[in-house]
């Protein structure tokens, strides 16, 4: 297999984790059907994918990801849509990075991360402009790859990137200076916030959770699978949903798709036919 191939079939295993996710996530809260009155076609020359949304409160929606086109027109990695998913002439983030991740901070503002023009993480006037004042700060700290982060309910960002020969995860202000020291760790794919402010990561096949201060959590039951674990999202709750190309859990049979405690323990009482 190429790698291309590879990198595709990364990518694409990915985004069927992020629906399966999505599907059991929404099937639980409400009920849904499919607003056929949105359009929003985007595409790129060869294979694209959105990598992460955010919608904004007054129903307009910011995307990242890996296109080039959005319902016919060229575009950059992250556009912003109308609630009825036609192009928002009025965001312009000039920017021609692929892989973004976004989200939203209160004031509006975006954090994009993993671009590859404007650098590992940055973040965007709500016009799209670049925020040269972050951009200064988050520089100074020597954050290279970013592999994901999550905006807190304070604006402050939990980081999971490079430094120079480490990966880390931290902390940042809302601003982008460094507000907790760095923890050294592993290789991480994801991460996210749990409503205590704990922070619940995972490398390719075990799962862990730091303090709110960024040191090992003792007390979470670490959750070790037997093959990839690609996608995570802890409910309100505190539990987390989880998908990837798993069969254990800690060595029990497992579905690819479950649900983990706030502890770190398997929720029994979660049954899928996956």
């Amino acid at each position: 297999m190429s790698v291309k191939s590879k990198s595709f079939s990364n990518y694409f295993r990915l985004i069927i984790g992020i629906v399966l996710i999505s599907v059991f996530y929404i099937a639980v809260n409400a009920a849904v059907s499919v607003d056929t009155s949105f359009n929003a076609y985007l595409s790129k020359v060869g294979d694209g994918e959105i990598f992460r949304s955010a919608i904004q409160p007054d129903g307009k929606i910011i995307t990242g990801g890996r296109y080039q086109m959005v319902n016919g027109k060229q575009t950059s990695a992250i556009v912003r849509l109308n609630p009825d998913g036609t192009l928002d002439p009025t965001f312009n983030s000039n920017r021609n990075s692929q892989n973004l991740l976004v989200e939203l901070q209160s004031t509006g503002k975006i954090i994009v991360a993993n671009g590859e023009v404007i650098g590992s993480i940055a973040r965007l006037n709500a016009d799209g402009s670049l925020d040269q004042v972050f951009n200064n700060n988050v520089s100074a700290l020597g954050i290279s790859t970013v592999y994901d982060f999550k905006v807190l309910p304070d604006d402050k960002i939990v980081v999971a990137g490079t430094r120079p020969g480490s990966h880390a995860i931290t902390r940042l202000n809302a601003d982008g200076t460094l507000d907790a020291t760095f923890f050294y760790g592993f290789v991480i794919f994801r991460l996210d916030v749990q409503p205590d402010g704990k922070v619940v990561y995972f490398t390719p096949n075990v799962m862990r959770r730091l303090n709110q201060d960024l040191t090992e959590d003792n007390t979470f039951t670490q959750l070790i699978t037997n093959n990839t674990l690609y996608f995570m999202k802890v409910q309100p709750d505190g539990k987390i949903l989880i998908s990837g190309i798993f069969t254990t859990l800690t060595g029990t049979s497992s579905p690819r798709t479950a649900r983990i405690n706030s502890d770190g323990s398997v929720d029994a009482a979660f049954v899928t036919n996956m």
